[in-house]
């Protein structure tokens, strides 16, 4: 698709406005269509992607949005949907955002429109996000498998969604994650089986996660789908109900309540035809089939998890268009070098970066990209991060990236040459919502930006064995310790680039320095190419500084003003590690400060550096603030084979007082007497 749609150039989506005329084509903005209806029979005859819908309300009756087809308002308070008789049908692939959606009121109790939005039996990969529901009988009508529905809110719908295994296939593999429900007349999801009538044959699997389900009459969730293999789990939901536990009971035929063709305000008349005999109302979650619930910690959280309408599209400016869904779709169908932007919100999604684009998130703390899917575990299945950079002269900045380490193990890695890449401003944040793992995910793939590193194996990543030239990175922020505390986890490494050269971390100013803590390393660099490398004015609060064996010796290699603060790392590694500069590669490590020392800088079969106007302070006992040595201390230790060498000037070594034991300067010759004794860590 991305091919046809790249060779049309500007006016590749088709626009709908109040004041346009269903005459036109809708190619631009000026030629509008009037109604959804027709856009939707343009966009059947022209194969191109987005409806864009402008500010206004249109009334839509009996429409079926294509496969793959994304339908984008101006926002939930701006574009309306009144549907005004059966429904919107949406095939798989085709996705909705920034609207409202509502319908006209009935003019008897339990009229048409009954359903308002509706996936079929054998679509997949729906995607509903940033939709307001609001006065609709059923908001949502789910068959199908891999639907997604994130960042909607429900309110004062009778249900705000309905999952209808019935018929030939099960319904796998939903996810409902993020939303609001909000003063539903009935439930928040109801999800159907024998007792509502229906056959009850197929299973569902969907995870309930992170959702608010506040004061809703009947219930959050009405769980009757009893299949053997009906799996869903609820992680992280906030309930306000009455009864704020588990009801292993079926609830729906215990009450009525006006509907939407009575005038009436909230609660609707909401009547408990039980009396004081069970099941009384509302349950956080009740139904036939609450056995097949996967609970992950408790139940309800302490607190809402919040929620805020945002628009969350993507703008480029070429060819020109507001209104992407997708950070990928943007990429697929922007030209090289455009500038996205992206609106406030979340994007949960895996990018692949193939064109040289700036991604500017305009301000990170609005902008967060995430991926929350499936545990990329299998070769094949692409690199196991957020965006996949795999062009030269790409710009990303502006962006929190929130890492799910039980998913994937990067925000950001490169995929063969990337010249020329800039990383600036973005805020990296590490988590997990389980237990780490290893293989794919393992602990040695765990940084946040990893650029040319070795490929792990042949199946999904790439690197350039002579080198790249040019990385940027500055201002960033890594928070590397899950939870903030060591213990959990985290990170590995906040940056990491190989086999670079022309590389700049931080800058010449203050304002430019990143702020890292990590496990092991903020900063690592090895195979050390021809060409400079600069870390300069950072503060790295985790595991320090490594560069190890350099492949050439031409270029300076300058640390320079930065600040090291090993408070949380002193006892398991230096601040900074020096290793194998066989190639006598130009080292200048100057006017840096070393604070809550144990192990200042190691020099590991190293020469050929200049030490100068640095700070130690070392705030534990049996300190070494720095260490040469004639062995690389790894689990496998290299032996120098050249005399060791550095020009040490002008430093500042401050003693501590409660110390018995502490070295400012010590010297290790591991290669003749061939013990290891200080082995803080292994590689």
């Amino acid at each position: 698709m991305c091919f046809v749609l790249c060779s049309l150039g500007v006016n590749a989506q088709i626009y709908v406005s109040t004041s346009g005329s269903d005459g036109s084509d809708g190619k631009t903005p000026g030629a509008a269509k009037a109604t959804f209806a027709a856009a939707v029979a343009a966009i059947n005859t022209t194969s191109v992607p987005y409806i864009k819908l402008g500010a206004g309300t249109f009334q839509v009756s009996n429409v079926t949005v294509p496969e793959n087809v994304r339908v984008v308002g101006e926002g939930a308070g701006q574009t309306v949907l009144q549907i005004t008789a059966s429904r919107i049908a949406f095939k798989s692939g085709s996705a909705l955002s920034n609207v409202t959606v509502t319908r006209t009121a009935p003019a008897t109790e339990g009229g048409a429109p009954s359903i308002s939005v509706a996936t079929s039996p054998g679509t997949t990969g729906i995607t509903i996000k940033n939709v307001r529901f609001v006065g609709n009988r059923t908001a949502i009508y789910i068959q199908g498998n891999s639907h997604t529905i994130t960042d909607n809110e429900f309110e004062d719908n009778r249900t705000g969604v309905l999952i209808d295994p019935s018929g030939a296939n099960p319904v796998p593999g939903l996810v409902f994650q993020r939303n609001r429900f909000y003063n539903n007349r009935t439930y928040g999801i109801v999800f159907a089986g024998a007792l509502d009538g229906n056959t009850d044959a197929n299973a569902v699997t969907a995870k309930i996660a992170y959702n608010d389900f506040i004061g809703n009459l009947a219930g959050g969730i009405e769980l009757n789908t009893a299949n053997a293999s009906t799996a869903v789990t609820l992680i992280g939901n906030y309930f306000d109900q009455t009864n704020n536990a588990i009801l292993a009971q079926y609830t729906k035929s215990g009450f009525t309540v006006d509907d939407h063709n009575v005038v009436t305000t909230y609660p609707f008349n909401f009547t408990d035809i039980n009396g004081v005999t069970a099941p009384n109302y509302p349950n956080a979650v009740s139904g036939a089939a609450t056995d097949k619930i996967v609970l992950v910690g408790s139940l309800s959280a302490a607190t809402p998890n919040g929620f805020s309408y945002t628009n969350a599209v993507v703008s480029a400016n070429s060819p020109v268009f507001s209104g992407y869904m997708f950070i990928q779709d943007a990429v697929n169908y922007s030209d090289n070098g455009s500038i996205l932007q992206l609106g406030e919100g979340i994007y949960d999604e895996r990018v692949n970066i193939n064109k040289p684009l700036t991604i500017d998130g305009l301000d990170k703390t609005k902008a967060n990209v995430t991926y929350t899917g499936t545990a990329i575990t299998g070769n094949g299945g692409g690199i196991p991060t957020i965006f996949t950079v795999a062009a030269q002269n790409v710009t990303i900045k502006n962006i929190t990236f929130t890492v799910d380490l039980t998913k994937i193990h990067s925000a950001i890695h490169s995929y063969g040459n990337v010249a020329g890449i800039v990383i600036t401003d973005n805020n990296f944040v590490a988590t997990a919502t389980g237990a780490l793992p290893g293989a794919k995910l393992a602990y040695d793939r765990r940084n946040a930006v990893s650029i040319n590193v070795d490929a792990y194996d042949n199946f999904d990543y790439a690197n350039v064995n002579t080198g790249i030239t040019g990385v940027t990175i500055q201002r960033n922020t890594v928070q590397g310790f899950i939870g903030g505390n060591v213990a959990n986890g985290g990170f590995r490494s906040g940056f990491s680039v190989d086999r670079a050269k022309d590389v700049l971390i931080g800058g010449n100013s203050a304002a430019d320095g990143n702020t890292i803590q990590t496990i092991n390393h903020d900063v690592t660099s090895r195979f050390l190419t021809d060409g400079d490398l600069t870390v300069k004015n950072n503060t790295l609060n985790g595991g320090g500084l490594e560069m190890s064996t350099t492949n050439n010796a031409a270029g300076t290699v300058i640390i320079e003003n930065n600040t090291f603060n090993g408070a949380a790392s002193n006892a398991y590694t230096s601040q900074v590690r020096l290793q194998g500069n066989t190639n006598s590669k130009a080292f200048i490590l100057k006017n840096n400060t070393f604070s809550n020392t144990k192990w200042g800088l190691s020099l590991e079969n190293f020469r050929n550096i200049l030490i100068e106007g640095n700070t130690f302070t070392p705030s534990v006992n049996d300190f070494r603030l720095i260490t040469v040595n004639t062995k690389m201390i790894l689990s496998i230790d290299a032996e120098a084979t050249f005399p060791l060498g550095l020009d040490l000037r002008s430093n500042t070594f401050n003693g501590l007082s409660s110390a018995t034991l502490g070295k400012a300067l010590a010297f290790y010759n591991h290669k003749e007497d061939g013990t290891n004794n200080y082995q803080p860590e292994l590689d």
